[in-house]
């Protein structure tokens, strides 16, 4: 109410106004309703709110932390280089290891915060946790990691966009991981057709150098710590900070054990228009791990009810809050949709027409993938569920 209230308090001054007079206020009306309409719109979010092993070892896996965001549009590519000898070699010691889960993305939960308490003179710690996507790069030298996680299609409308993303290293401050982003134009990109090796990156994470499977030498002094082990894009901002056991007796710090912290990073897309993809690579030579979590792109969707998608099948609004609307080819036999959840559970299903609409009100807030099954193919849209 207050928005047009002082919209037409200015057509009334305008309305009176001398001609310099005009001039000033039809600028700043215009601004007010570019602002007024101005979008922001949450184009793609994955929190990666999978279920995980419930476990008090960091590194205790199994078959259910394979990562699977295909049915969300979502691509990924494995990495099946050598991994170390000194994992091989002491099997009965690393008894979390497993093949398929040190090449390819998978899930984990990781400490988020950590907040110490003190009541009656009583030292608690209170642990914030979260999950996320994790890719290792303790590979034989001197191979490379190379695991690539992409993005579905996103449509960028105008110079808004706006990619947000959180990442941590998995040790540090030595054994500290490096990994790039790309912003990739159109739609159809994989991680087998986009030759990473040959092209620029937008946004790179450093590593540390390796020699001799020692990144940095032993640490003697707590300066020597917070200057030299800094975990830092190529923009030179800190990536993450540490938790020392005793700042006051440096024999007990340990520079391989430091615990890292979650940070947010955020890249403009002003520069596109249309379809993008983005594609995170973790190429780190013999480190340790990164993850990932809280990829989130926003800007302005697509104006009207219609939503822009790719092929045959649009699905509209989007984001929406009580029905979504389906358009297909008149010509589809046998069409059939189910909608999944974030977790890959299957929440609807139901026949439709040509032209046919799904009540979403039931479901909760959130991504959720459709799927339309034809006699001739699937077909498959993402959606955001709003309030």
């Amino acid at each position: 109410m207050g928005f047009f209230f002082f919209v037409r308090e200015l057509i009334l001054i305008l309305y009176f106004a001398n001609a310099d007079m005009k001039f000033k206020l039809l600028s700043i009306l215009s601004i007010v309703f570019f602002l007024g309409n101005a979008q922001d719109d949450t184009l793609l979010f994955n929190g990666f709110s999978f279920m995980a092993v419930d476990s008090n070892s960091y590194f205790q896996l199994d078959e259910t932390n394979k990562v699977n965001v295909d049915y969300q549009g979502w691509q990924t590519r494995s990495d099946m280089r050598a991994i170390a000898n000194a994992i091989t070699d002491n099997m009965e010691l690393y008894n979390w290891y497993d093949d398929q889960i040190w090449r390819d993305w998978h899930v984990i939960p990781y400490t988020e915060s950590i907040d110490t308490l003190i009541e009656d003179e009583v030292v608690t710690y209170d642990t914030t946790t979260n999950i996320g996507l994790r890719s290792f790069s303790w590979f034989e030298n001197p191979n490379r990691a190379a695991t690539v996680l992409m993005t579905p299609p996103v449509y960028l409308k105008d110079n808004t966009g706006r990619l947000f993303w959180k990442s941590m290293p998995l040790q540090g401050p030595r054994h500290q991981d490096g990994y790039k982003v790309y912003i990739l134009e159109g739609g159809s990109n994989t991680p087998e057709n986009v030759p990473f090796q040959t092209i620029d990156y937008h946004f790179v994470m450093k590593e540390l150098d390796v020699t001799n499977s020692s990144p940095l030498p032993t640490i003697t002094s707590l300066f020597e710590l917070e200057r030299d082990f800094g975990f830092v894009p190529e923009d030179g901002s800190n990536h993450v900070k540490y938790t020392l056991p005793n700042t006051n007796e440096l024999g007990e710090i340990d520079s391989t054990r430091q615990h890292p912290f979650m940070q947010g990073f955020e890249l403009s897309l002003g520069e596109y228009n249309g379809y993008v993809q983005i594609a995170f690579v973790h190429d780190s030579y013999n480190n340790n791990g990164i993850i990932l979590d809280d990829i989130l792109i926003k800007g302005a969707g697509i104006t009207g009810l219609k939503e822009i998608s790719m092929g045959s099948l649009n699905v509209f609004p989007n984001p929406v809050v009580h029905e979504l609307f389906i358009e297909m080819e008149d010509n589809w036999i046998n069409p059939t949709v189910q909608i999944f959840d974030v977790n890959g559970r299957l929440v609807v299903v139901q026949d439709v027409k040509a032209m046919s609409s799904i009540k979403v009100d039931a479901l909760e807030p959130g991504q959720y993938l459709l799927k339309l099954h034809t006699a001739t193919g699937v077909y498959t849209q993402s959606f955001i569920k709003s309030k």
